[in-house]
């Protein structure tokens, strides 16, 4: 639970920099990192089970693969930012792969919907870069309201 609030404040702070700047900042991103990384070492030392800690490195690993697939995309296309990948491969490496697809299908219906609404009023045209970590914020705050039961009647 803290680790999530942690993360939604630091999406929160993305966020600010990528409307901004269209751009993330590299210290941040290195924050993100090193923040994971800390995260899943100290889970291998905490005293559990033998195999235990190799399955919280495999599940960080699948969590982070869907990011990576996009850091790999924006290798061969200008479409795509690399700190959009690096972010999803934080977010990937804490939560679980399905967790991770899920949210990238939410945050990519988002800004095509925001997207379609802003070229309806002449405000964008289909070359106009959009700030993509707003969107990833709004779905991992929805996603994780609907995981904590808030969307359940």
């Amino acid at each position: 639970m803290v680790f999530s609030i942690l993360l939604f404040i630091y999406l929160l702070i993305l966020s600010y920099d990528d409307i901004r700047s269209n751009k993330i900042p590299v210290f941040m991103l290195r924050i993100g990192l090193t923040a994971v990384c800390t995260w899943i070492l100290a889970g291998i030392f905490i005293p559990m089970p033998p195999s235990e800690p190799v399955r919280r490195v495999m599940t960080a690993l699948l969590g982070a693969f869907p990011g990576g697939l996009l850091l790999g995309l924006s290798l061969y296309s200008d479409k795509v930012g690399k700190g959009d990948g690096i972010v999803l491969m934080i977010i990937g490496a804490t939560e679980s792969c399905s967790f991770s697809m899920i949210l990238i299908c939410i945050s990519c219906v988002g800004l095509a919907a925001v997207s379609g609404i802003l070229m309806c009023f002449h405000k964008v045209n289909g070359k106009t870069r959009m700030p993509y970590i707003p969107f990833v914020t709004g779905a991992y705050v929805f996603l994780k309201l609907y995981e904590g039961g808030l969307f359940v009647t």
